[in-house]
């Protein structure tokens, strides 16, 4: 099953959104979870 032009757009720009969104909320996980071992380490 082939995707047409306009399909194949459609997905690629859903990826990229999906890929955006995923990629900053890592970001925001990553960064909640160096503070919390920062202060965890330093509070003990």
């Amino acid at each position: 099953m082939a995707l047409e032009p306009q399909d194949k757009k459609e997905f690629q720009a859903s990826i990229l959104h999906f890929m955006s969104f995923t990629g900053g909320f890592l970001i925001i996980l990553t960064v909640a979870l160096s503070l919390f071992t920062y202060t965890s380490a330093t509070g003990v």
